[in-house]
């Protein structure tokens, strides 16, 4: 039975040398071997923002991220073709994102629209203690529900629509589609917030598909259209 590894308490740095190597070595070595991986916290130092992507250190240590989940992704999908008598999916055929790259995704996604909603919260809590009309529980509740939905339903929409890409993906150097390379429309990208819920609500069985279809698409990519495919694949696709 292959092991389930915990890492937690790292702060990569650059002043750390010996702990980043001894990191990247992990993902080489044991990480590869192992039946899942899970990061508890305190990867960096330091918070490493969306602009630092850039930077040596946080690229190199972002690379290792995205080598650690194509490798899972491909061993899943072999032993899940393999196991329904599918053919595994050709070399050479176009890299696209698979189920572990997409859950990393989502998972940093889901922290910062966490983050973006403490803001709003936040406002909300002020202007309440400014009128004492927001006293209402019923009212405060209310606003707080429209600023969750919004925060959410604007966070995806926004960045698919615009750069077809989250931060959550870029880190993972992923980007949506459509067939004719560019990113999703407005109204591709809301129906695509859409199958993302309903591929959530049946315990993300709405994500299956992603191990069986050979562009890796899952509910909600086939209903909006899209596919969600690697930086260096998505730049020939749009050439």
């Amino acid at each position: 039975m292959k092991p389930t590894l915990f890492l937690s308490d790292l702060h990569l740095a650059p002043e750390r040398p010996a702990a980043t190597a001894a990191f990247h070595a992990f993902t080489r070595g044991p990480a590869r071997a192992a039946a899942a991986v899970y990061i508890l916290g305190d990867l960096f130092d330091a918070w490493i923002g969306d602009d630092q992507l850039r930077e040596p250190f946080a690229a190199d240590i972002a690379a290792s991220l995205r080598r650690r989940a194509r490798a899972a992704d491909d061993g899943a999908e072999r032993r899940i073709r393999r196991a329904v008598g599918r053919r595994p999916r050709a070399a050479s055929a176009p890299a696209y994102g698979g189920l572990v790259a997409r859950a990393v995704a989502i998972v940093a996604d889901a922290l910062l629209v966490h983050l973006s909603f403490l803001v709003v919260a936040a406002s909300i809590a002020l202007i309440e203690s400014l009128f004492d009309a927001f006293h209402s529980g019923w009212l405060t509740g209310s606003l707080l529900g429209a600023g969750w939905a919004v925060v959410v339903v604007g966070y995806f929409v926004l960045f698919w629509s615009t750069t077809g890409q989250t931060p959550g993906m870029r880190l993972l150097s992923l980007r949506v589609l459509t067939g004719s390379g560019g990113p999703p429309s407005v109204g591709r990208a809301l129906v695509r917030f859409v199958g993302l819920i309903l591929a959530v609500i049946p315990l993300f069985a709405g994500f299956a598909p992603v191990l069986f279809d050979d562009r890796r698409r899952a509910l909600q990519d086939y209903l909006a259209g899209t596919a969600v495919v690697s930086e260096a694949e998505s730049e020939s696709l749009a050439a």
